[in-house]
């Protein structure tokens, strides 16, 4: 092989991978998320307390109970017996692939209480990691 050709090639990878970069650039631009740049503002005291609550720092004096002793004669009427249907699974309940929420956690149900409550579906995950 000749030095031209071996210029050649090389040059046809670097123009290849500048084509690449390039596409690759513009197809960003064109499909970048629109943020918002305004400032949200978060009253701090509660952003605090919000913060002290998601600590990861076990302390024994202070142990949250995760388990409920519950009533289970109050049946489907029941603070904590779940009213309603997961987005998720409503579709396949109605294709009759999945049977209704009542029948799927039975008479006597495990009752698991969060530290922020009873949960809700959907909402925004905004950070996958703590620091």
């Amino acid at each position: 092989m000749s030095v031209s050709t071996v210029s050649r090639i090389a040059l046809r990878i670097l123009t290849a991978a500048a084509a690449v970069c390039l596409f690759l650039c513009l197809w960003g631009a064109v499909f970048r998320p629109q943020i918002n740049q305004e400032e949200e503002v978060f009253d701090k005291q509660a952003a605090r307390e919000l913060e002290n609550l998601r600590s990861p720092k076990l302390n024994p004096d202070e142990q949250h109970i995760l388990w409920q002793d519950v009533d289970y004669s109050e049946g489907t009427a029941a603070r904590w017996y779940p009213k309603g249907e997961s987005p998720i699974f409503a579709e396949l309940v109605r294709e009759g692939k999945l049977p209704p929420v009542e029948e799927r956690v039975g008479p006597e149900p495990v009752v698991l209480d969060g530290l922020a409550g009873i949960g809700r579906y959907g909402g925004t995950w905004f950070r996958v990691e703590t620091s």
